[in-house]
């Protein structure tokens, strides 16, 4: 059992999703475990403050156990679904791995097998292939799955994703991203393209001690001409 809280303020760079993260919130709240719930969900007491002040909140109670290579995760906030982490799937999670097979599934015992989310691996040497499939993706059909194909050759890492939305009629191949990564040294270089043919490419150095300096840039319009030129430069500190 555990209890915590959290802060956050700012802005700062998701040099991943190429995008600014973490704008202030305009309220704080406390949350409140209700003993009367039946869903173990939280209730919160949020007030709204003009000047922008940073939100606070508190965690639900979790429960991990892991033993032999195997881990047990039951969550009252709710478990990440393996296929979209925005959404909550169940929970109750289970992950492990045997040799060069690996699995991971998500699953709700409140809500029975409406929201579920599944994800089995296997690796053999420098060869990774992995399968996700879900019916909770928070789309509008709902059911979506992902498969991912990864190829290492010395420093050069090879990779490629095919996904479907979740939307009807939609196929593995409608969202896809295929990525080329290079390590030399402390430097990690990318460059990636998607569905969209929007370029992007992606340069964090290690300057050791927790600093870590990084150039992210990209460019182009979507299939729908929405402009997505991005770039940043910056240095990242951990303490």
């Amino acid at each position: 059992m555990s209890a915590g809280f959290g802060y956050d303020a700012g802005r700062q760079v998701d040099a991943g999703d190429y995008e600014l993260d973490g704008e202030e919130a305009a309220a704080s709240a406390i949350a409140i475990q209700d003993d009367t719930d039946t869903e173990g969900a939280l209730d919160t007491a949020a007030t709204t403050n003009a000047n922008n002040n940073p939100a606070w909140s508190t965690a639900a109670p979790s429960l991990t156990i892991g033993y032999n290579g195997y881990t047990v995760t039951a969550d009252g906030s709710g478990v990440d679904n393996l296929y979209n982490g925005d959404v909550n799937s169940g929970d109750l999670g289970i992950s492990g791995s045997m040799g060069g097979v690996s699995f991971a599934a998500t699953t709700s015992i409140s809500k029975g097998d409406d929201n579920e989310s599944y994800s089995p691996g296997y690796t053999m040497g420098d060869l990774t292939l992995s399968y996700v499939g879900t019916n909770n993706s928070d789309g509008p059909g709902e059911n979506a799955s992902k498969m991912s194909v990864s190829y290492k050759m010395d420093a050069m890492t090879v990779s490629y994703t095919a996904a479907s939305t979740g939307e009807s009629g939609s196929n593995i191949n409608d969202d896809y991203d295929v990525s080329v990564s290079y390590i030399a040294g402390a430097l990690t270089a990318s460059i990636a393209t998607d569905e969209d043919s929007v370029p992007k490419l992606s340069a964090p150095y290690d300057l050791g001690g927790g600093v870590n300096a990084f150039f992210v840039n990209r460019s182009g319009t979507d299939g729908a001409g929405a402009d997505k030129d991005f770039q940043a430069v910056g240095i990242n500190f951990k303490f």
